[in-house]
């Protein structure tokens, strides 16, 4: 695992993060990375697309000096050394949920359990954090979520006699 810097407008650095799984289209020549499920076709010109290991590499720009971008360079390179680097996409967690993890786990699960999860995704998780990037989805958010789904629940099944208090009056227990 290599890397090196690069001063353009603003330094930038460029890691090798070795060869990975791609598709090269017959058509036009495009590359398209394997992540997940492989396409069947190009996205670019419908054309046939063959399997290929190619070598990757990651830039990222904006350092606004050498001594940052080095820094940089060295948190990804050692991700990548110890397994835990995970490169950037746009995909949201709604992406995430209906194409991969579903897909995933129904063939290890019954498939009532599997509807059931379906379900849940569907009316609770994907109104609330659907649009968020995975990379950008934090505890705080998944903590929140919990949060909204338990007041909905304790308003649901709280008698309508006790609307009248708050949970202060009882000692901050309900």
């Amino acid at each position: 695992m290599r890397g090196h810097l690069r001063k353009r407008r603003t330094w930038e650095y460029i890691a090798e993060l070795g060869p990975r799984p791609a598709q090269r289209c017959e058509g036009c020549g495009r590359r398209h990375w394997v992540e997940g499920r492989e396409k069947k076709t190009c996205p670019a010109c419908g054309g046939a697309l063959r399997e290929t290991t190619e070598r990757c590499q990651r830039c990222q720009a904006g350092y606004p000096t050498r001594k940052a971008a080095q820094a940089a360079l060295t948190t990804v390179l050692s991700g990548l050394q110890a397994g835990t680097y995970a490169q950037r996409t746009d995909v949201t967690l709604s992406e995430f949920l209906l194409k991969e993890w579903l897909p995933a786990i129904e063939s290890t699960i019954r498939s009532t359990t599997h509807a059931s999860y379906a379900t849940h995704v569907k009316k609770h998780i994907l109104p609330a954090l659907g649009r968020v990037k995975l990379e950008k989805l934090t505890p705080v958010m998944v903590n929140s979520l919990y949060v909204q789904l338990l007041n909905r629940l304790l308003k649901k099944d709280r008698p309508a006699a006790l609307d009248c208090f708050t949970p202060l009056s009882f000692g901050g227990r309900i």
